[in-house]
């Protein structure tokens, strides 16, 4: 055998021992690896993403790219499956110990060949010295002369800071506590995480676009004014004004608090309470993917509650722990971010949560049977069930301004009082151990509780000249107030009146029927779960909302009285859920819905009045609300309770809670490099690919081909029967709303096929028929005699969402998830 040959065998070798190492992330790779018997018929692998990690125009073997795949797969250990850094050091310290052995058996299968094709010792030392000092997996996982290891946590960290959009979050010291333990949260940077989420090209892009979108005021609505987004507000509007160029960027601050040990005497001592921001200039059908919602701030709740010494000393607590947001606000307000050379102002647009957490933020009175419990209006719980349908003008800033000094001034002459009081106490009984704090646990509760109309003693720390929380900055949630309140109690009352009063039906009868009842579509991801008693629904708000759709399929056929007024309450309360959930909703549908509201109040005042909580209250503000926010679905917080998720597998991962924001806080920021590290939202458009056939290719019938025919380029289209378009699936045979009929009746097209053209512009080819309205809560198909078909295009749809079809009654029918914005004539 010449040299030639000798030094082929050589590199032949070689590659089957790169193959052999190369991550087990491509299935053919794998297939690759574990089905060549002889290592000289590699080199003949069809296999492209294969061959494109083991070629390159410039280096043969790509050492970086590899480096790269085991440094993403640490990563994604640590942060995507939420390993334990512990587990994940053994993992790689097995990949150490794998490697080394393979090094062994392969260096002896090596010398063997080489000294049978005649090599001398000096050459066989060299070549086996040249081949396994270059083995990227062993030398990233053992010290040699390569300068990126991972063979230790501080070495990959080291790695992903240096490779990947790492923001390294920043420990906040809050103190001490009363044993003199330090309290420290932890802050992620706002300007470093916002630089990181605009160089992501899509994200860039949108926030560029909406820098052209032109504020439109309140009172130059028109009856034909459509509502999709809060740019269509005139809170927008107001905001705008301080900005005479037009661009801002705008975000939307969101806090909740979570805890992960629900049982035991640590409950609640380790509940972090969270604050995440959004970006509101991107689209909305972005901006509530989990991948655009970042953290900002981590901090546990308790350091919150101020001693009694603080109170006395009048120390606004939560401003003092919240002190670094406002920092970061104010920095971001005044100095701005640079995007394409242009310094662009930050300013914060709207508070988010549940109602617990926007009146901790806005000093509202957190109790719900408080006199005063709404934060938009000083109306009092007395006067609302006095009267249910009016209500209070909207507080103003100047009125919250007025309200906390009068508060302030009430709390200050209570707290003379109380110590007064506990001076006199001393002095009557010099032995009481009342003497070691100030003044009494109750006196000193009274004294946090101390308000008027609503509004506590100290102001909202996020007050500025720019931002307040009385003008139309803290928003609803409809998840908390609808699902999770209104429909959660008000549905089982409804049921319980049919099941007991009317003997229509049974609590086992009702529960049988949602057992075995076949979601179908998207319903199918929150079907309804049975209840327990008629006192309370037991589903999620997701879960809840579908049991309120699908109550007709469920107990319709035993409504003996259609006109029966619980029945009816039910439906009242059904189409106020389809059009306050509405993401696009018409000024003359806002103005149906205050009517609307207001008749429903009346009947829950006539036939539940034991229903007239707080939060019913709160829809008498919905429709005036949608003037100031838009569609209030797009404030929907319950996707950023989503968010707490990842924070509650990681607290469960550790079992350590020990600093634990500062775990959850150092995970988070894995997750976010790895997220940002390939782009950070999925793509618009996704479908497989499997399921494509041409136009061309597909049977028509006559009556579509005569539609398929006005299609230009026809042997470029793709017929699809699923796609998903902004994480919204679509599938044929669904319906999807097209138009209005004689005021009640709906206009509805049948998917039969989805077309994509080229550029991957999605259109339908649909079916147009006709739906009547049933006035019981779904509506009935009817297809046309002479079928007709249209091909409608996405933007062309006047609702988004596609709704499937149920067989009742011997009929199709379909109810709605929220109203299209229909504008009559």
């Amino acid at each position: 055998m010449n040299h030639l040959e000798q030094m082929m065998q050589v590199e032949n070798l070689f590659k089957w021992m790169n193959v052999l190492y190369l991550p087990s992330t491509d299935s053919q790779a794998n297939s690759l690896r574990t089905n060549q018997p002889n290592p000289l018929q590699v080199s003949k692998s069809t296999d492209s993403q294969a061959n494109s990690l083991r070629t390159n125009e410039s280096d043969q073997y790509p050492e970086q790219k590899i480096k790269d795949e085991y440094a993403k797969f640490y990563l994604s250990m640590e942060s995507e499956f939420v390993l334990p850094t512990s587990t994940v050091q053994v993992i790689a310290e097995q990949i150490q110990r794998t490697t080394e052995l393979s090094h062994l058996c392969l260096k002896r299968k090596l010398r063997t060949e080489l000294e049978s094709v005649g090599f001398d010792e000096s050459e066989i030392n060299s070549i086996i010295s040249k081949v396994f000092t270059s083995d990227p997996i062993f030398n990233i996982h053992h010290k040699t002369k390569d300068i990126d290891q991972l063979g230790t946590h501080h070495l990959r960290t080291k790695y992903w800071k240096s490779h990947y959009p790492y923001v390294e979050p920043k420990e906040v010291f809050l103190g001490v506590d009363a044993k003199g333990r330090k309290k420290c949260a932890h802050l992620f940077p706002l300007r470093e995480s916002l630089t990181t989420l605009l160089k992501d090209p899509v994200v860039k892009a949108s926030v560029l676009q909406s820098f052209e979108i032109q504020p439109q005021d309140e009172h130059t609505f028109t009856t034909s004014k459509i509502f999709s987004d809060f740019t269509d507000g005139s809170a927008f509007a107001d905001h705008m004004k301080q900005h005479p160029g037009k661009k801002c960027l705008l975000l939307f601050l969101y806090q909740d608090a979570f805890d992960f040990g629900a049982f035991g005497p640590s409950q609640g001592v380790y509940k972090p309470l969270a604050f995440y921001y959004a970006l509101g200039n991107i689209k909305a059908e972005h901006r509530t993917k989990l991948g655009c919602i970042q953290m900002l701030y981590l901090v546990l709740e308790k350091y919150f509650k101020a001693t009694l010494e603080e109170d006395l000393k009048e120390v606004d607590k939560i401003k003092e722990v919240l002190q670094p947001i406002l920092d970061e606000l104010e920095d971001l307000k005044l100095n701005g971010i640079e995007i394409n050379g242009e310094i662009i102002p930050v300013c914060l647009m709207f508070g988010l949560g549940d109602n617990a957490g926007q009146h901790f933020l806005g000093r509202y009175v957190g109790s719900f049977s408080a006199t005063h419990s709404c934060r938009f209006c000083p109306t009092s719980t007395k006067d609302f069930k006095n009267n249910p349908t009016e209500c209070e003008a909207f507080r103003t800033p100047r009125e919250y301004d007025e309200a906390v000094e009068i508060a302030k001034n009430k709390w200050i002459a209570e707290k003379e009082r109380a110590l007064d009081f506990a001076r006199r106490q001393e002095h009557q009984d010099p032995t009481s151990t009342s003497k070691k704090q100030a003044i009494s646990k109750h006196a000193h509760k009274k004294l946090n509780g101390i308000h008027h109309n609503g509004v506590k003693f100290f102001p909202s720390p996020l007050n500025s000249d720019s931002f307040h929380v009385s003008n139309f900055s803290l928003c609803v949630c409809l998840g908390h107030d609808l699902f999770e309140g209104i429909v959660k109690n008000m549905l089982p009352a409804i049921l319980k009146h049919l099941s007991q009063v009317n003997k229509w039906f049974t609590l086992d009868i009702l529960n049988h029927r949602i057992r075995t009842f076949t979601c179908e579509g998207s319903d199918k991801n929150d079907a309804p779960t049975p209840l327990k008693s008629f006192d309370s629904l037991g589903g999620n708000a997701s879960e809840n909302w579908t049991l309120l759709r699908v109550l007709p399929f469920l107990i319709g056929d035993f409504i003996q009285d259609k006109e029966d007024e619980m029945w009816c309450l039910y439906l009242q309360l059904k189409e106020i859920v389809e059009l306050v959930t509405a993401p696009r909703i018409s000024l003359q549908q806002v103005l149906y819905l205050k009517s609307l509201i207001k008749d429903y109040l009346l009947d829950v005042e006539k036939l539940l009045p034991a229903c007239l909580y707080p939060k019913q209250h709160l829809l008498l503000h919905y429709p005036d609300l949608i003037l100031k926010f838009g569609p209030l679905i797009r404030l929907f917080t319950l996707r950023f309770e989503s968010k707490h998720c990842f924070f509650k597998s990681v607290a469960k991962a550790c079992r350590n809670y020990i600093n634990i924001t500062y775990t959850l806080a150092r995970k988070y920021a894995f997750k976010f490099a790895l997220d940002h590290s390939d782009g950070l939202l999925p793509p618009d458009i996704s479908f497989n690919s499997r399921d494509v056939v041409r136009a061309c290719d597909v049977a028509w019938t006559k009556e579509q081909m005569d539609v398929i025919n006005t299609i230009q380029d026809l042997e470029k289209i793709k017929v699809l029967d699923k796609v998903e378009v902004y994480g919204v699936k679509y599938s044929t045979s669904e319906i999807l709303q097209l138009d209005l009929l004689r005021i009640c009746d709906l206009e509805v097209g049948v998917i039969e096929k989805i077309l994509m053209d080229h550029h991957n512009n999605v259109a339908f080819l649909i079916e147009v028929m006709s739906a009547t309205n049933s006035f019981n809560g779904h509506f009935k198909i009817h297809p046309s005699k002479n079928k007709e078909f249209r091909i409608i295009t996405y933007e062309d749809l006047v609702d988004y969402y596609p709704l499937p079809v149920y067989n009742f009654g011997r009929a199709k029918c379909f109810v709605l998830k929220h109203s299209a914005p229909f504008v009559l004539q």
